[in-house]
């Protein structure tokens, strides 16, 4: 039998065990080859924080106050996973055995999912980039909901995986500068790498205080992580 990865309870991990059901006309089945995690979503299950605001009430968009979003247990863990076709439903078309195709995905070792929630992942595209998606997804609405334009000062505090999406979506819509903002060297490395016309330590310098120094200088539009949105406000303010 295929096995996934759970949480059984909280802060417990384990493998599972489960069977994989017959195919229904519309759905493939996929051996899975790869996958990431979300560090955020992921901790938030294993811990078990997930979902404070409440569930999603999608006909008013809005997170009502109660507990239906809160995690509950045994929950999957994984974010994204990356396979091969090896089974197709009689109603699929746009699909063949041997496809690589990607979708949000708990870490299982063999998939049945519906054709139409499954993304093919082009030929020469490699696995990783369908793994980055996610983060790119949230990176993106940001960047948009900001109205991020040529010239803007964008400034992205938290180099995780959204934070340096947001960073060189930002440099693709034409901000100059575009300043990453992370305690951890390593990130602040790979916003450099990424593209970041400079990187600030918060935990060293006040970040404000050196956006507002030259050779930058600037007034910033910021384009921010959420995960640190109450831990950089004052930063945030004082630039």
């Amino acid at each position: 039998m295929p096995r996934e990865l759970i949480a059984p309870a909280q802060e417990q991990v384990a493998f599972r065990e489960y069977e994989s059901p017959p195919l229904q006309a519309n759905e493939i089945r996929v051996k899975s080859q790869f996958g990431a995690a979300k560090h955020g979503s992921e901790m938030a299950s294993y811990k078990g924080y997930a979902g404070p605001r409440g569930g999603y009430d999608s006909e008013y968009k809005v997170f009502q106050g109660n507990t239906s979003g809160m995690v509950r247990y045994p929950s999957g863990l994984g974010n994204i996973c990356v396979g091969e076709v090896t089974e197709i439903g009689a109603d699929i078309t746009e699909l063949e055995v041997g496809d690589r195709v990607f979708r949000h995905s708990s870490f299982r070792e063999e998939n049945v999912w519906g054709a139409a929630g499954v993304r093919k992942l082009p030929d020469g595209v490699p696995w990783q980039a369908a793994t980055c998606l996610d983060p790119t997804d949230f990176a993106l609405g940001a960047v948009r909901d900001g109205h991020v334009r040529i010239g803007d000062a964008v400034a992205v505090f938290g180099m995780g995986g959204i934070g340096l999406m947001a960073l060189q979506l930002a440099k693709l819509a034409g901000a100059y500068p575009v300043i990453g903002v992370d305690p951890l060297e390593l990130r602040r490395n790979v916003a450099l790498e990424c593209g970041a016309d400079m990187v600030i330590d918060p935990t060293t310098d006040d970040a404000g205080l050196e956006i507002k120094k030259p050779p930058t200088s600037v007034v910033l539009m910021f384009v921010l992580n959420i995960a640190v949105i109450i831990r950089h406000y004052k930063r945030l303010s004082a630039a």
